[in-house]
């Protein structure tokens, strides 16, 4: 019956600094093309950065190159609106699925659907979480009056990575159906451990350099708790250009030796940061999935993150701490953790990747994807997914 099905998805960016997003999209969208439901994709690509584009034996890719020129709308690419209507137009796709909102793309993406009245989806990968429309408030206002309300009318189903993201989408009151389906993960072949002869362990954040991941309230803690025999390593693109900002506090604190900076990780860097790492922290005040926690679960590393994340599950598998943003709390996880024996790290980092094996593996979230699409499609029964 899957071959009933065939989806066009829609995406502003597959850049990699845009972090999580770009990897669950690629990884959604080549799990769905390897079995013949999702057939395209269409995206815009900076020439000035690096983009993770899906596997071209599973999954075409339109691509339209973007200037990042300042008085343009972001993301806005001449053409772009036409080149949809004419791929929308010339196959028969019967459900557009949109990553995003808030873009240009996402918007023609939208307007597409309605004209060729087939379903549409919206994926807003967090942007409708409440701490979410607080960031540049005043120009989500202008933007939901001027299209993005009219966009989610239309709008078939709404997808929420996580229950915390679904519950803040809920109280916008948008009267359009919400499943909750978390991302995928793409598991490791083999998981190699960090050295534990080495005479100093470390522990990660990895991620966008951006104010609502917290990493004020990791560095104070990381300096409060001064673990022995510990370096943090902090890794990702700095997108609100605050790395200068927290390397004079790292100075002031006197924890040159003992913090260090990195600029962004290609798949390779990252297999590395994960492999010599002991401890991942993710401190953020909110994210809707926090896909990176996944990941470094599914290399077998125990789990710091805060009450901002949807990952409670970590306390209930005995994957590592469960806590509240901000310094205290964070200071108290980072004081047990880094002194607790090298067995119990251990153990829990094996908890955690069995759970993500389990739970997060691409083909068992692509079929709870593909069972929403044939609910869509009148083809199939409402999926338990459907909260709302």
């Amino acid at each position: 019956m899957n071959e009933k099905i065939s989806v066009l998805a829609v995406v502003p960016t597959l850049s990699l600094s845009s972090g999580g997003p770009t990897e669950t999209v690629v990884g959604l969208c080549e799990s769905l093309g390897k079995i013949g439901v999702l057939r395209d994709i269409m995206c815009i690509q900076s020439q000035k950065s690096l983009s993770k584009l899906p596997d071209v034996n599973y999954v075409k890719t339109h691509i339209h190159q973007y200037y990042g020129a300042k008085w343009m709308l972001k993301y806005y690419v001449p053409g772009f609106k036409k080149n949809l209507s004419y791929l929308v137009g010339n196959n028969k796709y019967n459900i557009l699925h949109c990553h995003g909102i808030w873009t240009y793309p996402n918007h023609c993406a939208c307007n597409g659907a309605i004209k060729s009245k087939i379903p549409l989806i919206i994926s807003p990968h967090g942007m409708l979480m409440e701490r979410a429309l607080r960031i540049r408030s005043f120009r989500k206002f202008i933007a939901w009056r001027m299209y993005q309300s009219e966009d989610f009318r239309y709008a078939h189903a709404i997808h929420a990575t996580s229950h915390s993201e679904a519950e803040d989408i809920i109280k916008l009151n948008l009267k359009i159906p919400i499943f909750v389906i978390g991302n995928g993960v793409n598991l490791p072949d083999n998981i190699k451990r960090a050295n534990s002869t080495k005479p100093i362990r470390t522990a990660l954040f990895l991620g966008r350099i951006h104010k609502i991941k917290n990493i004020e309230s990791l560095i104070l803690a990381w300096s409060k708790c001064n673990p022995k025999n510990w370096q943090l390593n902090i890794v990702g693109y700095d997108e609100q250009g605050l790395i200068p900002e927290f390397r004079n506090l790292v100075q002031k604190l006197g924890q040159n030796d003992f913090i260090k900076f990195h600029g962004p990780a290609n798949e390779t860097d990252k297999k590395r940061y994960f492999q010599e790492s002991s401890l991942f922290i993710l401190p953020s005040y909110s994210e809707s999935f926090g896909n990176v926690v996944a990941e470094a679960m599914s290399y077998g590393l125990p789990i710091i993150t805060t009450t901002g994340t949807p990952w409670k599950s970590i306390i209930d598998n005995n994957c590592g701490w469960f806590v509240e943003p901000d310094v205290g709390s964070l200071f108290t996880a980072i004081e047990e953790a880094t002194k607790l024996p090298e067995n119990n790290l251990l153990q829990m980092g094996d908890n955690g990747e069995k759970y993500i094996r389990t739970n997060f593996n691409w083909e068992n979230i692509s079929t709870k994807m593909i069972d929403v699409y044939k609910w869509m499609l009148g083809i199939g029964e409402k999926p338990n997914t459907i909260i709302s």
